[in-house]
């Protein structure tokens, strides 16, 4: 199951019968690949803004890497830059205990063999095996630490259910990223456009902001 933006604020809890809808707000960085996450900070005490979810983004073979906030949704990117919520389709998502530690949740088109799994002897030298919760993989080849899968889930279009979540600290420290980020989503009330460009002045230069859903 998957979900366009448009529906992060029902997910979220923040619309109920009768109220406003939330808007959500990416930030992300102009001409670098990431910036520091006291960034999000600065986000959080501009007015109207209700909720700051973290990420890091790694472009890196075979698959991409996001790191995210234990309790924040598991969003991906489509080809066109559109983000989009993933649904779990097994196992379970982080919990807050889970930052630092050596855990994932995969997408359902990430197989065991794009991490170096071979199989036995005896199975078809096609067969391709879906990485599933309890697995473990190495992430970052041989010389690299294993990971434990959580879950799984699944996204449309398939692309955008080839890529690995890690607790953000985790993905920090395993790319040696500490304290960047690469995408905020910024959750906010009332104006967009005004909160918009309030984020645009706090932050400076060095971000773009665009909305994302009303």
């Amino acid at each position: 199951m998957w979900r366009t933006a448009s529906g992060l604020a029902v997910l979220l809890g923040l619309v109920g019968a009768g109220a406003v809808e939330a808007a959500v707000l990416e930030v992300k960085p102009a001409g670098a690949e990431t910036f520091a996450q006291d960034t999000a900070t600065k986000a959080r005490a501009i007015k109207g803004v209700k909720g700051v979810d973290r990420y890091l983004v790694i472009k890196t073979q075979p698959h991409d890497v996001i790191g995210v906030d234990t309790d924040a949704p598991l969003r991906v990117l489509t080809p066109e830059g559109a983000p989009i919520e993933a649904g779990l389709e097994s196992g379970k998502r982080f919990r807050k205990e889970d930052d630092g530690k050596n855990v994932a949740i995969v997408g359902n088109k990430v197989y065991a063999e794009d991490y170096g799994y071979r199989g036995s002897m005896g199975q078809m030298a096609r067969m391709k095996h879906l990485l599933e919760g309890g697995q473990t993989f190495k992430l970052t080849g041989e010389a690299g630490p294993r990971f434990r899968v959580l879950g799984t889930f699944s996204a449309k279009p398939e692309a955008s259910a080839q890529k690995v979540f890690l607790p953000l600290t985790t993905a920090q420290k395993v790319f040696d990223r500490p304290g960047q980020l690469s995408h905020l989503f910024v959750v906010v009330e009332g104006d967009a456009e005004a909160v918009a460009k309030a984020l645009e002045s706090a932050l400076g230069a060095g971000v773009q902001v665009r909305v994302v859903s009303r």
